[in-house]
C-alpha cells in the first residue's frame, strides 16, 4: 500500500517479484549490504552518539501506534505512527543484541537512513563513477581542467524521474499494443470510436503511475506523446508488435529527452545517448 496522496486509505500498487527478490538479498541479515552497512556503524558507534533517537519496543497493527522507551529508565510511551514526518520516522531504532538498529529499510553506506530526497545523491555518485570511466577510456591523456570538462561531457547519465518516464512509456506501448485492434476496414464513426477509447489507456497508466487525475500523466510524464497524432501511433502498432514497439520507443525518447535509452539505442534512432 502507498500512502502518499491524501486519500485515507492509501494507494494500492504493486511490485514485480525480481524486485522483491532483490529487496530480500539487500536486507539479508547475514550477507545483505543493508546488514553490512548496520555493522559498520555499531563498530564505530555512530548510532549511539545520535541525538534524540527514539527506541521502539512495539508496534500495534490495528492502532498503527508504536511502544517506545521512556527517556532516563521512565515508564513506555505511545507514539501514532501516522504522526511522524519522514524526518522523524528517520530517528526510529530498535535495540538488539549488537546494538541500536535504524528501522528505516534503506540506508546509506554509512548505516544511517536515507532521506526521502536521497536517491538524487545516489544516482550523482553513479553519474560521477561512469563520467570518470568515460574519460579513462575515450581520452586518458587528458589532465586538470580538461579532464574535468570532459568529465561534463559524458553522453550517459540518467536522473530518478527519468526512471520514472521510461515506465509510463514502457506501458503506454504495452497498454497501446493490448487494447488496440487492427484498423483495417473500420468505419470513420468507428475510427472516432476508436480514438476516444484510446484515451482509456491515460486513465491506466494514471493509476499505474499513481495519479488522481489522467491529465497529470498526459502533461507530465508522457510529454512526448503530444506532438504525435493518434492515426500515426496506431500505424506503428498495426505493424508486427516489437518493432512497433520498438520503433515507438526510439522515436518518442530520443524526441523527448526524458527517458533511458538503452545503449546504442539513440544511434539507431539517429541522435546521440541522453541517458542510460
Amino acid at each position: 500500500m502507498c500512502t502518499k496522496g491524501a486519500k485515507k486509505d492509501g494507494r494500492a500498487y504493486r511490485i514485480p517479484r525480481r524486485v522483491l527478490q532483490d529487496i530480500e538479498g539487500y536486507c539479508d541479515p547475514l550477507e545483505g549490504s543493508r546488514a553490512e552497512a548496520i555493522r559498520r556503524a555499531q563498530r564505530t558507534g555512530r548510532y549511539e552518539r545520535l541525538r534524540y533517537v527514539r527506541v521502539v519496543t512495539g508496534y500495534n497493527a490495528r492502532s498503527r501506534t508504536l511502544r517506545m522507551e521512556g527517556g532516563g529508565g521512565g515508564a513506555e510511551s505511545v507514539l501514532s505512527l501516522d504522526c511522524l514526518v519522514p524526518d522523524e520516522r528517520r530517528l526510529l531504532f530498535r535495540r538488539t543484541e549488537y546494538g541500536l538498529e535504524p528501522l528505516a529499510l534503506w540506508l546509506a553506506p554509512s548505516g544511517m537512513p536515507k532521506k526521502p530526497d536521497g536517491w538524487e545523491d545516489t544516482f550523482q555518485a553513479a553519474n560521477a563513477r561512469i563520467a570518470q570511466k568515460w574519460v579513462q577510456w575515450t581520452a586518458p591523456h587528458l589532465r586538470g581542467e580538461e579532464r574535468e570538462r570532459r568529465r561534463e561531457q559524458c553522453p550517459l547519465w540518467a536522473r530518478p524521474h527519468m526512471c520514472r518516464h521510461s515506465f509510463a512509456l514502457k506501458w503506454f506501448s504495452v497498454l497501446s499494443l493490448v487494447r488496440q485492434p487492427s484498423v483495417e476496414g473500420f468505419t470513420a464513426d468507428e475510427l472516432a470510436d476508436l480514438r476516444e477509447q484510446f484515451g482509456g489507456i491515460w486513465y491506466a497508466l494514471s493509476t499505474l503511475l499513481g495519479h488522481d487525475d489522467p491529465e497529470v500523466t498526459k502533461d507530465i510524464y508522457l510529454e512526448p506523446f503530444t506532438a504525435l497524432q493518434v492515426d500515426y501511433l496506431m500505424a506503428l502498432l498495426d505493424e508486427d508488435e516489437q518493432p512497433a514497439v520498438d520503433a515507438l520507443i526510439r522515436t518518442v525518447a530520443h524526441a523527448g529527452g526524458r527517458t533511458l535509452l538503452p545503449v546504442g539505442a539513440a544511434t539507431a534512432a539517429g541522435g546521440e545517448v541522453r541517458g542510460a
